[in-house]
């Protein structure tokens, strides 16, 4: 069924669009898309499906050993304990069975009354990491979900874990969906049981599974080649995408894959996502006879839930809203890519255009002029597992201030911050430790008028982010660790080789102007980054101001501060000369200017002299030729200027 707007802000029950059933351009479409969707990975093999099952059949051993273990360490009788049981249950894409080879499987520990979350994190764990077949394992307890995640025999897995209050023992035929489990479940039980009953529901909503799966793979193929496949980076993650196809189902209930693809876009194109309205693929329970300890999503009555951007509501009682992480920036993303999606799928249906044109991945470092790296670095690589977690978490904080700082200043903001939802892991550095970098795209605010300056600074941004991963750090290690977080500004030019696994793009010479300035064409490719001038800071508050940028209306050239493109300071292979400016892609890069004392080094968070994004070591004293350092927080600051200044 389909759900159309009310005033109410909540949706309200309806019937579906269209109940055509396909014609042959439909069919004969869908038998390319699928053949055009295997190249990519997205269907396993009967062997390895075969293999999954292995594991999950060994893993279900290793559970009812264990729920039988703690009973008889809890007192019961070893003749009671035999009779106790727990269970395990997949949710998530290996569940709905859209997964794509090698992909991990989610799965759920369903316990009985004796067994506590203490049990699961202590000796459950200690039982897989006694196992010759695991791999990778460490355990995530300070999220709403607390999660064990490992390796099984090559398979990559998440374990969660809920205690079912009302059971003694877990029975075959348990109905995760029955509300009644909820009675006295506390929050991280629920949230942890919610993906088996969502996943469970939607299967039960759609008209079609077939036509439904192949639909999904489709999609998440789609979302993974053009950079909105990402929950936690702000865009849409896998039950989402999974709930917004099983929408467009229910909306068009006897359409082909091929079609329904071309409507998931249209629907998506046309939805009225500027007044928040929410997606639903049921009428929604507000109350089930008694107190749960998540209240139901309702944008009615609770102020934060009126908050959301982007609402997609889970079909199972509490119902929530999937993508809470979406904001103004990865929105106004997703909906272009609506709008690119829908107009490739309406050439493919005019046959003008093959289905390989709509899983074209995006270029996104030929996108931006300028980026900010975020780099964690780790001591030891155990620590770095946990360490990398925590920092990605929090780079959804780090997007959503640089996304609101044009509404505290209109001369100091971003008109779109582009997170990456892929990290990198940089050639080895020179300190030893572990780094896992992310990178964010800025495009600053344009300013109006000839000869006008302005700061766009990421300082308060950068220092609310390193505040939200020293708060993660103490909770989750009860102080802060050796482990540091580093955010530098980087033009486009000074992108490290590593983003470029295929090789830097070749640029074509752009021409110049009557004028003399550089032109700029539509027709000229992304500019081909290169190392060598871009600012390394730190961008985390305790030891040093965050990064900041300057930017003039002619917005031809780029003067990097201090230690940003200091005389000499190698990265690599290149330098920056002192007696002679380097002209690359339309930019002129100067030699050094101090536009502020404090502009004079590039440091980690710990306040140390560090590495930077490239693997160059940097000196803030070497970088000054001998000029004493202030005692001032160091911070660099890349500066754009006219050509004609």
């Amino acid at each position: 069924c389909f759900f159309v707007g009310s005033q109410s802000g909540l949706m309200s029950w309806g019937n579906p669009l269209n109940t055509d059933g396909p014609d042959a351009l439909d069919l004969e479409l869908t038998s390319q898309l699928v053949d055009s969707l295997k190249p990519h990975n997205v269907f396993e093999s009967e062997e390895e499906i075969d293999h999954r099952r292995t594991v999950l059949g060994r893993l279900n051993e290793i559970v009812q050993q264990w729920v039988k273990d703690v009973a008889i360490s809890k007192g019961k009788p070893e003749a009671v304990a035999s009779t106790i049981h727990g269970q395990i249950r997949t949710f998530g894409s290996f569940r709905l069975n859209i997964h794509a080879k090698g992909g991990d499987i989610d799965t759920l520990v369903v316990a009985p009354n004796c067994v506590e979350r203490t049990d699961f994190f202590s000796s459950f764990y200690d039982t897989l990491k006694s196992r010759k077949e695991v791999r990778d394992l460490h355990a995530v307890e300070n999220t709403v979900a607390p999660v064990i995640k490992l390796e099984f025999d090559g398979v990559e897995m998440d374990i969660l874990f809920c205690r079912l209050m009302a059971l003694e023992t877990i029975p075959d035929d348990l109905d995760l969906s029955d509300n009644n489990l909820l009675r006295n479940m506390d929050k991280k039980c629920i949230y942890s049981m919610n993906g088996c009953r969502v996943t469970d529901a939607i299967l039960k909503l759609v008209p079609n599974q077939e036509n439904f799966r192949t639909t999904v793979r489709a999609v998440k193929l789609w979302a993974k080649r053009r950079g909105v496949y990402s929950n936690v980076m702000g865009f849409i993650g896998g039950v989402s995408w999974a709930m917004l196809t099983a929408f467009t189902c229910q909306s068009y209930p006897n359409a082909s894959p091929s079609k329904l693809l071309l409507k998931f876009f249209w629907l998506l194109k046309m939805w009225d996502w500027d007044k928040r309205m929410p997606i639903f693929l049921r009428e929604p329970e507000t109350t089930v006879g008694f107190n749960v300890a998540v209240a139901p999503w309702d944008n009615r009555t609770n102020y934060q839930d009126k908050l959301h951007l982007m609402p997609i509501i889970t079909p199972a009682f509490p119902q929530q809203n999937s993508t809470p992480n979406v904001g103004v920036s990865t929105l106004r993303i997703m909906r272009n890519e609506f709008e690119r999606g829908y107009a490739v799928a309406q050439k493919i249906f005019e046959k003008t255009e093959k289905w390989e044109k709509l899983w074209e991945p995006t270029e996104f470092f030929g996108l931006y002029k300028l980026y900010c790296a975020i780099d964690a670095a780790s001591p030891t690589s155990e620590q770095h597992n946990e360490f990398e977690g925590v920092v990605e978490s929090s780079i959804n904080v780090f997007v959503s201030y640089l996304d609101s700082a044009r509404q505290r200043d209109p001369s100091n903001g971003f008109d779109l911050v582009h997170p990456w939802i892929k990290s990198f892991t940089p050639p080895k550095e020179a300190d030893g430790r572990c780094h896992t970098v992310w990178f964010v795209g800025l495009e600053p605010t344009k300013t109006q008028g000839e000869g006008r300056k302005r700061t766009v600074s990421v300082e308060h941004a950068a220092d609310e982010f390193y505040k939200r991963v020293r708060s993660k750090e103490v909770r989750q290690w009860g102080s802060e660790t050796s482990a540091d977080v580093t955010v530098n500004v980087l033009s486009a030019s000074s992108l490290p080789d590593y983003v470029f696994p295929l090789g830097r793009p070749v640029l074509k010479k752009k021409k110049k102007s009557k004028s003399g300035s550089v032109a700029k064409s539509a027709a000229t490719p992304p500019r081909a980054p290169r190392p060598g001038a871009a600012g390394d800071e730190d961008g985390a508050g305790e030891a040093g101001a965050a990064p900041a940028v300057a930017e003039g209306s002619g917005g031809a050239s780029v003067v990097a501060a201090a230690a940003a493109v200091a005389p000499d300071l190698k990265r690599g292979s290149d330098s920056v000369n002192n007696d002679s400016k380097r002209v690359r892609d339309g930019y002129v890069l100067d030699d050094m200017e101090e536009s502020a004392p404090a502009a004079v080094s590039a440091t980690t968070a710990n306040g140390s002299g560090g590495s930077g994004v490239d693997g160059s070591a940097i000196s803030g004293a070497d970088s000054m030729q001998g000029t004493a350092l202030p005692v001032a927080p160091p911070r660099v600051t890349l500066l754009l200027k006219s050509d004609q200044q």
